[in-house]
This record gives C-alpha cells, structure tokens and sequence, in this order.
C-alpha cells in the first residue's frame, strides 16, 4: 500500500492533445511519444552574446554568424579557449560579467586594409587593449575603440569607396584636402564601426541613386538599420556628463539626418534627429568643452557648423514652424561667430557665415507689431544689401576666384529675395514684391552660368529653391530645372527640389504666388531640403 501511493504521488501525468497521458509505461515497450532526454551538463564556449541569448553559437571568431547576421556586439571571456583540445565550461562567467571582469577579445579587421588610415585614438585603443578590467557598460554599451568597423562584403566596400570618393565632396564647401569628413569624421570611422555604417549607408544613398543598383540599396538601408539599431542601444547606456560619449551620438546623428535629407525622406523624420543633435550639443557644452581632447574640439566644431547649417536651412518658408523654430532657436544657432574659434570653421558656411545668420532672424518678423516690423525690415535690408563676404580660412586662397564670388553673390540675393518674401505674406502687395525681384531674377540668370567647378555650390539648393518659387517665366523655369537635372551635386534631393518647384509653379495664382505657394507644397507633402 505504501507503495502504491509512492508511485501515485510521484508519477507525471502532462496533457498531450485533450487526452491525459501517463508515463506509466512497459519497460519492454516503446513509449507513445518521445522521451526527454535527461538535462545533461554542456560545454558553454560560445560569445556572451550567443550565451545571454540562448542560442546555439558557431564558435566564429573573431565574430561568430550569429552576432554578424544580428548586428550585435560579438564579446568573447579571454578565459575561453576557442580551440576544440582545451574546450572547457566556464560556470562563473555571469557573475564576472557583472562584477565588470570580463574582457572582450578584441576583432581583427577584416576586408579593406586600414593601416594607411591612422587615426587619433590610436592611442586610446592601445590603452583599452592592456586594461585588465573592463566595465560592463564598455562591454555591452556602444560600439568602442576596440571593435573597428567590419566591412566584409564588396557592396559595402563599394559604398565605402564612393563616399571617400565622391559624396563627401559634395556635402562640404571646401576642397578635399580641407574636407573634414575625409580628415576627421573617416579616420575615426575605422575604430567606431556605428560611424562606419552611417557613412556607408550615405554613400550608399548616393551611388544607389545614380545606378539604380538593387544589391547596393539593400546593402545601404542595412547598413542605415544598423547604424540605427545601434545608436537606438548606444542610447540606453549614454552619459550625459562623458562629452566623449556624447560626440559620437552627435556624429552618427548628424550623419543620419543628412542621409535622410539626400534620401528625400520626410522632414519631420529628419528633425527627430536634429533635435537630438540639440540634446547632444548641449550635453557637450554643459559638460564642458576643455574636456575634449585637440582632435575632438575640431570634431565638435565641425559637427556645430554641420548642425547650424542643417538648422538654418530648413527655413524656406515664411510663416512659423515649431519644428524649425526649436532647433534654429539656441545661441550657437542665432550667432555663429563663435564658430571660428574651430579649425574646421567654414566647411558648410563659408564666408557667407553672416548672412545664415540672417535667416532664421527674417522669420521672427512675422510675430513683430507694425511699428517693429518696419524697423527690423529696414535694418535687415541694410544689412543685406551692405554685406560683403569675409575669408574664413586660409584655403579659399586656392580656390577660383569668379566661381567663389557668384557662389556668395547668389546667397546674399536669396537671403534678399527671402526677407523680400517676408514682406510680402505679410501684406500680399504682389506688384510691390514682382517690381523688387526683376533684378534679382535678371542677375540670378547670370550668375548661374559663373559658377565653374566651386566646391561651395553644393550648398546652392535653399537659395535656388527660394528664388526659384518666384520665377514666372517659361523659360526661366525651364533652366531652373535643366540646371538642376545637370548639377554636379547629383543627388535625389536636387531631383526633389525641381518637384517642389514644379508643384509650386503649378499653385500660382493672384493669391497663391512664390513663397505662398512654396509653404503650401511643402505642408502637404512634408517634403525636406536640408
């Protein structure tokens, strides 16, 4: 009796369809259905990732397949020894990992050689390397010095290679040897592969868009999912006080929202990343700069201009936008003097640094009284009409002269024709406003046939989008967008700029005329022009 009762209380019953199933069976038959096997020990040699994961890891080193196809950061305990004759458990490695023991085992680089690209962390990575402790945040926080970008497939390399090529020229207004991008964001890249795959994916957004190659878009909106996949984690662990931590936010979210200005994305997707590069340049200053080495100064002042122009820029509308308003309404962003005190100073601005001022200022009459309105008008055509450009730094020597010169002339009479546009959303006097433009319009003409090979047109597409809203003749519009197709700046958002113009020209009426017009297009569409 005892021992029925045993075997009662200790015998599973588990329900298998509707029907209960008892273990209860003949040693001498076969069960009904599989028997688990009992829980045997294992060996754990696997990457911490494969292990936090519970998934089955192929042992790859540097980086095992699991960790590549996932985009995760691939960490190794020293402690393991990755050949199959001394494969051992390691049972202690999670209280290690939390105790911030454990060191990851740092990747060799793979595909494109980078030893002719020293960097200025070179240092830095040979300190990790012989630290003897690692915090868990280095660990499993963003990338860091010691995981250099992996770019193993030639589509990646081939996005790569175009950027360094071709599109960074065509983001900055100086020359190649002055190129930040090349001189300072690239090396970096090398060590920071979250940086690597943000420059990818807009290089990628560049050759993919004059090929039309299918292998290379997909390689670009992986290499843009990675990057944000990434930034999105890099987030959980940010601190706010490590200013060094905070420039590599800054950067990958300054590369991200260009890549969704020449993708021809949404503007409102691109001002979540403006706004966070607000968050970040804060940080920055609130952390104070003095804690930035030589080469991240440049590298904060470089991606400080970057942001102030991408600012500035999103203004070609009259009318109030909180959007625009809130990431164009900081003191970096209101007075851009400061910005010379960086050796990088003129990459995007130029020598036209004082009229970018001017442009967010020009929007702010609308919430004037009349009395002030008059008075701010006044001075800033003033001031307009008297500006002359400034050099910035000592390499716009080199540069031609005649192509420099119609460059800024053509932003001071967009500046000009923008405050011009201000006066006229403000009292629709459209004879008034068409008498101002004749000769804007008439110099525009030839200053556009001027402009040669000058790096700087590359930031040419707000004044030719502000202009080009006010042309009423056939075939002024018909060389508008003929010279847009013929750019050198070759990306979809010039093609973009000739839809907008196209639609805005479409809208003109007695009461819907230029900038009218153009805020009309781009509220509906929610089109981008940084």
């Amino acid at each position: 009796m005892k021992k029925s009762h045993h075997n009662a209380t200790t015998t599973p019953r588990i329900c298998y369809g509707t029907k209960p199933v008892s273990r209860m069976a003949s040693s001498k038959s076969a069960p009904p259905f599989p028997v688990p096997k009992s829980r045997n020990s294992r060996t754990k040699t696997g990457c911490l990732c494969c292990r936090l994961r519970r998934k089955k890891c192929d042992e790859a080193t540097p980086v095992c397949n699991n960790c590549v196809r996932n985009n995760l950061i691939c960490s190794w305990p020293r402690t393991i020894a990755h050949d199959s004759s001394r494969r051992r458990s390691d049972l202690g490695w999670r209280i290690r990992l939390q105790e911030g023991l454990l060191e990851p085992t740092p990747r060799r680089r793979h595909g494109l050689s980078f030893g002719d690209h020293p960097t200025s962390c070179d240092d830095e990575s040979t300190s990790d390397s012989k630290s003897t402790t690692l915090s868990r945040s280095r660990v499993w926080g963003m990338p860091s010095l010691w995981e250099p970008a992996l770019i193993k497939s030639t589509e990646s390399q081939t996005l790569l290679s175009h950027f360094v090529h071709k599109t960074a020229a065509q983001l900055v207004a100086t020359g190649p040897q002055d190129n930040p991008l090349l001189s300072r964001i690239l090396p970096w890249a090398y060590s920071e592969t979250m940086i690597m795959d943000a420059i990818m994916a807009l290089g990628g957004a560049h050759v993919s868009h004059k090929t039309g190659n299918q292998a290379l878009r997909h390689a670009t909106i992986n290499h843009y999912l990675s990057a944000m996949r990434k930034l999105k984690y890099a987030l959980t662990k940010w601190d706010h006080g490590a200013p060094q931590s905070t420039l590599r936010l800054l950067t990958i979210a300054i590369l991200l929202c260009q890549y969704e200005a020449v993708t021809c994305n949404r503007r409102s997707v691109a001002y979540y990343h403006l706004r966070a590069c607000r968050e970040f340049i804060n940080a920055i200053l609130e952390a104070g700069r003095d804690n930035l080495s030589c080469s991240e100064r440049d590298v904060f002042g470089f991606l400080l201009e970057y942001y102030s122009y991408l600012a500035i820029v999103r203004n070609v509308t009259i009318p109030p936008d909180p959007q625009t308003d809130v990431v164009a309404s900081d003191w970096f962003v209101r007075s851009l003097q400061h910005l010379q005190e960086y050796h990088t100073f003129g990459s995007l601005l130029g020598g036209s640094w004082e009229l970018y001022e001017l442009i967010p200022v020009i929007r702010l009459l609308h919430g004037l009284n009349e009395d002030s309105w008059f008075e701010a008008y006044g001075t800033l055509e003033s001031k307009i009409l008297n500006w002359s450009p400034g050099l910035t730094t000592t390499s716009e020597a080199s540069l031609a002269t005649q192509p420099l010169d119609a460059v800024e002339r053509i932003y001071q009479i967009g500046v000009l024709t923008f405050l011009y546009s201000a006066r006229y959303v403000k009292y629709r006097d459209k004879d008034e406003f068409c008498r101002k433009l004749a000769p804007i319009i008439v110099e525009f003409r030839g200053l556009c046939l001027n402009l040669g090979d000058s790096p700087s047109q590359s930031t040419l597409l707000w004044p030719f989008i502000v202009i080009g809203s006010c042309l009423t003749s056939p075939e002024d519009r018909q060389k508008m967008c003929s010279g847009l197709s013929r750019s050198s700046y070759d990306m979809a958002i010039t093609q973009r700029a000739a839809e907008i113009l196209n639609m805005t020209w479409e809208l003109h009426q007695e009461d819907m005329y230029g900038p009218v017009a153009l805020e009309a297009v781009m509220k509906i569409h929610d089109f981008c022009v940084s």
